[in-house]
């Protein structure tokens, strides 16, 4: 079970950078940076780090809580733009051995965080592997039933 905290998906503290599929090295005798491709673990290791582990799914479906309204990440234009608007600038090459988007979309579709269901209100007790929009409820003292 999860539970929003009030705050949007992709918030971090750091300020926002560019992500992509590739790392830049530099060439101590030629000077050069040369774009060495990042392995698919890698890849989903930093989105996941730098938005807080999001997007999450629904079986196969990812989705985003915007400050309580789910948004669904149906394809990867929808994956790459979310990833945009929370990260600036995406940096993603094409060329031998580098994740292609519509892999790094199909992976996380299999292997980002699952839910059962979306609730928009509560349950008490909470559904475990259910992801609840509304917010934490705060605990009574039982002075309304009285």
């Amino acid at each position: 079970m999860a539970v929003n905290d009030g705050g949007a998906s992709g918030e971090t503290t750091e300020p926002p950078q560019a992500i992509g599929n590739v790392r830049f090295v530099l060439d101590p005798e030629e000077g050069e940076r040369t774009a060495t491709p990042l392995p698919m673990a890698e890849v989903l290791a930093a989105i996941r780090k730098r938005s807080g582990n999001w997007p999450r799914r629904i079986d196969n479906a990812l989705f985003v809580d915007e400050a309580g309204t789910i948004r669904w990440l149906d394809r990867p234009a929808a994956l790459f733009g979310w990833l945009a608007d929370q990260f600036v600038i995406i940096d993603w090459r094409r060329g031998v051995g580098c994740v292609a988007k519509d892999e790094a979309f199909a992976e996380m579709q299999g292997t980002s965080q699952k839910y059962a269901g979306i609730e928009t209100l509560p349950h008490e007790p909470l559904l475990q592997s259910h992801y609840y929009t509304c917010g934490a409820i705060p605990p009574g003292d039982g002075s309304t039933l009285a």
